[in-house]
């Protein structure tokens, strides 16, 4: 009943419109409720008839040609066309944000800018770029009338517009011939156009952070054959929801790639879940060398703390007949590799380490550790590109180097019946570290001083 009032209203509402305009507004060709207007809402041929949309531009057209475009492209063809002008053009400079850097870095996108990275990351001076320091490196690529890099029975006929690249590296090594990376790689897109054969409309994809991944270790570094590197990028798992808005006619349909991985034969989907990958990686790297740099500055200070991390039980005495040393943390947003890194806690961390008591009673050595949380800590990343991670820490043991002989952190040790620790031996990556104590001549050996704990 209530739906016949309704219609009745609407009803009168349109005669009081005929009686004042002396016209009737579905034979008046210049009002725009007359279906033979062209910018009619009511016509049958207008894009923003809403009765007419399905007809015009289905939701299936739409998921045809997304399934199309991504199989039609032959990755390894595209990458034989990097720099050969063939339509498809790496912007000259790849951009590379530093957190709390004021300015990006730029490095060519040839031999000699990848080269130039490498050698960044390698680096072991205060001027190098630590991997935990990367924000985002961003990469656009531009096709302009591009015919080239399809497969043979593509349906693609040309590509036009840009793509902006932005990788988030969460894991990288590098030596002088390797490197092993973790990325996610986020596709961006507002005016990516495709044309395919026997079809003479224009399709336009629209792309906002469309998430792949690359996942890989020991790449033969090889600018002139990208084939390995291609092995180790993922397109989605079958199951993610992400979507693509597709435009035909000034009308748009979304397409989530649930529904059309299914029609992808030979994708390589990643098996897993994208973001879990990169949260495992990108959060895994809590115990290291500037944790140790921290400690110790906290033991030292006079009310055992610096800016984002303070003790809580102090003094620091040691237990169990002087076999463990137990430290508590309250973290605000510390910054836990090294300063202006990507990473940051906040919540209460306990860190118990084991060890043996040297026969002077003057040194304790850890050589393994646990840690855990009181209630929950939450991880982010300074550069806000990963959500904050929430979760309690429980027990989880870790070793510290790799050496079975002379290895472990060494703490000073006073006091007679009851043993306190009073500081931290400050081992240094190298005489240009920051971080460097002169007062003793300790280098950092990774396989005798690093954390390892696999918190996830």
């Amino acid at each position: 009943m209530k739906k016949l009032i309704v219609i009745a209203l609407s009803a009168i509402l349109v005669l009081g419109m005929v009686s004042c305009n002396n016209s009737n507004p579905l034979t008046d060709p210049t009002n725009p409720l007359n279906p033979s207007n062209p910018n009619s809402p009511l016509n049958p041929s207008n894009p923003n008839n809403p009765n007419n949309q399905d007809k015009i531009f289905p939701v299936s057209e739409a998921e045809e040609v997304s399934a199309a475009f991504i199989n039609g492209l032959d990755k390894k063809a595209l990458a034989g066309m990097l720099g050969k002008n063939q339509g498809y053009q790496l912007d000259e400079n790849l951009i590379v944000n530093v957190v709390d850097e004021e300015t990006v870095r730029t490095y060519t996108t040839d031999a000699t800018g990848l080269a130039a990275l490498i050698a960044d990351i390698k680096g072991t001076t205060k001027t190098a770029l630590d991997i935990r320091q990367i924000e985002s490196m961003i990469l656009p690529v531009t096709f302009t009338n591009c015919t080239s890099g399809f497969h043979a029975d593509s349906e693609l006929e040309s590509i036009n517009g840009k793509i902006t690249i932005t990788i988030v590296p969460t894991a990288m090594t590098a030596d002088a011939t390797t490197i092993s990376i973790t990325a996610g790689v986020y596709l961006s897109s507002d005016n990516l156009t495709a044309k395919f054969k026997n079809d003479e409309d224009t399709y336009k994809f629209v792309l906002d952070d469309f998430a792949t991944i690359v996942d890989a270790e020991n790449i033969t570094i090889d600018m002139s054959n990208l084939g390995e590197l291609l092995g180790y990028f993922y397109l989605p798992e079958k199951s993610n929801e992400q979507s693509v808005k597709v435009t035909k006619d000034n009308v748009t349909r979304t397409v989530k790639w649930c529904d059309i991985s299914e029609n992808l034969p030979g994708t390589n989907f990643y098996k897993g879940t994208i973001e879990g990958r990169l949260e495992e990686t990108f959060y895994n790297h809590f115990a290291t060398l500037g944790f140790l740099h921290d400690i110790h500055d906290a033991i030292e200070s006079a009310d055992n703390s610096i800016d984002t991390m303070k003790i809580t039980n102090a003094p620091l005495a040691l237990t169990e007949e002087n076999t463990k040393l137990s430290i508590t943390f309250n973290l605000d947003d510390y910054r836990y590799y090294v300063n202006g890194t990507n990473q940051q806690a906040t919540g209460i961390v306990n860190i118990e380490f084991e060890g043996t008591l040297s026969d002077s009673g003057t040194k304790f050595t850890a050589t393994a550790f646990t840690v855990s949380s009181e209630g929950n800590v939450t991880l982010s990343d300074a550069g806000n590109r990963f959500a904050n991670k929430i979760f309690t820490i429980s027990d989880v043991a870790g070793t510290i180097g790799t050496d079975q002989q002379d290895n472990g952190i060494v703490f000073d040790i006073t006091g007679d019946d009851t043993k306190t620790a009073s500081n931290l031996t400050y081992y240094y990556a190298d005489s240009n570290d920051e971080n460097a104590n002169v007062e003793t001549d300790i280098q950092y050996n990774a396989a005798k001083h690093s954390f390892n704990a696999e918190l996830f």
